[in-house]
């Protein structure tokens, strides 16, 4: 009987050992990568936003929405491998009449786990080259409470997104980094005089500066961002005053963005952090013990048998 259990759970053991090592180096790796194939529609809305009207050359506030259509380039990506996802994303920003008054088009490579931007394949902001650096579209798999470099689309650099503790949005724990890009010189632009309150009947230039707070909400162990939140100020400066607003206020995923993230990665959280952080080690500690009680019953046994084919016959016992 110690032999059959001691072959049983050194059997066992062998098994839990091997799950343990396939979660930790194959599956999990496996797992946390972003997808090739993404193909999602975010909606981010700002309440009374003051904007620059191209058409009136005059500032307005209005309540706007911003879409974001992300699609993955799945043979591209196959093509070039190496763990690089490249994904295409148009951006477009509509007033409450549906007026566009902004929109953006780029394409970008970046490290499926790390979400890091990889300088290939293309990569460009309105078809115009761009090396992208730092994150782009997420956080990395299991993200850490530390500062990222996260790339802003309008100053076309990365900025530091620093770690502020976490928060929870509908029953999910996030972590929360705040992102603060100070006033950056963008563009030179050529306007009307008017515009500025100079002379009229000119030109002239003015230099376009661009601020923001941005907030992103993460979940962790997806590295998805759930919740974002953008203060985006930009003004005209002529002759080194602020003449005009181009851009201020305030804009957020739309409550409705924000639930469907929860309901999608907070499972998939879940999943990951149990495949990361238990399945590895329970598996592991219960392998070694099997393994160790398996051996002991077995080396028992043996010795048991070893001493019974040992053991002196007895003699016969003497006659009278």
């Amino acid at each position: 009987m110690g032999r059959r259990t001691g072959a049983v759970l050194l059997g066992l053991a062998g098994f839990l050992i091997v799950v343990a090592g396939l979660a930790k180096w194959y599956l999990y790796p496996t797992l946390a990568v972003a997808p090739l194939d993404q193909k999602t529609v975010t909606t981010l809305v700002g309440n009374d936003v003051t904007y620059f009207d191209k058409a009136t050359l005059t500032e307005k506030t209005d309540n706007i929405v911003t879409t974001l259509n992300t699609i993955g380039d799945v043979a591209a990506s196959k093509a070039y491998g190496n763990n690089v996802a490249i994904w295409s994303q148009g951006t477009a920003t509509t007033t409450s009449d549906g007026t566009v008054i902004s929109a953006l088009k780029q394409r970008t490579p970046f490290d499926r786990t790390s979400a890091e931007a990889v300088d290939c394949c293309n990569a460009n902001m309105d078809g115009d080259p761009v090396t992208f650096t730092g994150l782009i579209y997420k956080f990395p798999f299991n993200a850490q409470k530390k500062t990222y470099q996260f790339f802003d689309n309008d100053t076309r650099k990365a900025w530091p997104a620093v770690y502020s503790g976490t928060a929870t949005l509908d029953g999910l724990s996030v972590y929360r980094y705040v992102q603060v890009i100070p006033a950056t010189l963008i563009d030179t632009l050529s306007v009307p005089s008017k515009v500025v309150g100079a002379k009229p009947g000119t030109m002239v230039s003015v230099d376009q500066y661009e601020s923001n707070r941005a907030l992103f909400y993460v979940e962790p162990e997806t590295g998805v961002i759930i919740k974002a939140e953008q203060n985006p100020d930009a003004v005209l400066r002529y002759q080194g005053k602020d003449a005009v607003v181009a851009t201020r206020g305030h804009v957020e995923y739309a409550p409705g963005m924000v639930q469907q993230n929860v309901d999608t990665f907070q499972p998939k959280g879940k999943q990951l952090h149990i495949l990361r952080v238990w399945v590895p080690p329970i598996c592991l500690g219960i392998g070694l013990i099997c393994l160790v009680v398996g051996g002991l019953l077995t080396l028992r046994a043996r010795r048991r048998d070893e001493g019974e084919a040992t053991a002196p016959e007895p003699e016969p016992a003497a006659t009278a």
